[in-house]
């Protein structure tokens, strides 16, 4: 799935102006490109602890996303992209993204855009919920 994600974000035109100027920007494009293909889609979900940045659901399986955008320039302290994965899988845990859903039919992302490269660098998937993590 991530694979289909970094072509998508590939055919988006290179111009003067990057439309991906920040993380709401990247999460707007990855809502949209869930929600062409059929996935029903919810930005900014909610649960007691925080909101994960996406929860995308098809076919009976559900995606948990939480993204990080690593910024060229101005980021202070600069955090590598490594860091910026920490971050989010950190996230996902702390604040319990998706087990509410109480399935182990859902996943969770954590994926990093790189605005320099303009494509997503690093993610990871952790276990499904309800499976032995091996983090």
């Amino acid at each position: 799935m991530v694979k289909a994600i970094k072509r998508s974000f590939l055919n988006i035109p290179h111009g003067p102006h990057s439309v991906f100027y920040d993380e709401a920007a990247v999460q707007s494009h990855l809502v949209a490109f869930l929600a062409g293909g059929n996935w029903m889609v919810i930005g900014e979900k909610a649960n007691l602890l925080g909101r994960a940045d996406i929860v995308a659901t098809i076919e009976g399986y559900t995606y948990v996303f939480e993204l990080k955008f690593l910024r060229d320039k101005c980021q202070k302290p600069k955090e590598s992209a490594e860091q910026l994965l920490d971050k989010a899988i950190n996230q996902i845990k702390e604040k319990k993204y998706g087990l509410a859903f109480g399935t182990k039919k859902v996943y969770r992302i954590a994926m990093v855009f790189s605005e320099k490269e303009r494509q997503f660098v690093k993610w990871r998937l952790l276990n499904a919920v309800g499976e032995p993590s091996s983090d």
